[in-house]
């Protein structure tokens, strides 16, 4: 049988430093994941698997899905040898269950050892 716990406000043990659920719930990350070159997740929340599609083409695939595909996502990309002339664009494969992202250095697709991308919104 399932339980359920009903709260307002949570506060640390001391009674202290109290947040609103609804803050919580609305304003944490609902799915994070950092990973290298290989699509190897390093660390993840709420990420089933990476796919490697091409050289800089990455979809993270999320375990429990978004209510809808208006949730909001940012990523960080990188190379500890050289900070230079890296972009990356996210959303150009978004639905309720992935999100795409795309990894550049000097205007070509390459594969960064250094890449995070957390998510936003509500969950199914």
């Amino acid at each position: 049988m399932a339980s359920e716990l009903r709260v307002n406000t949570l506060k640390d043990a001391a009674g202290n430093n109290s947040i609103a659920t609804s803050f919580v719930a609305g304003g944490s990350a609902k799915a994070w994941v950092q990973f290298n070159a290989s699509t190897v997740a390093q660390g993840s929340l709420n990420i089933s698997s990476l796919t490697d599609s091409a050289t800089g083409k990455f979809i993270a695939n999320i375990n429990n899905d978004f209510a809808n595909d208006d949730f909001a996502a940012t990523a960080v990309v990188g190379n500890a040898t050289n900070v230079t002339n890296y972009s990356w664009w996210i959303g150009d494969t978004i639905s309720t269950g992935t999100l795409s992202l795309r990894t550049f250095q000097n205007n070509a697709y390459i594969d960064n050892p250094y890449n995070m991308m957390v998510f936003f919104g509500d969950l199914a």
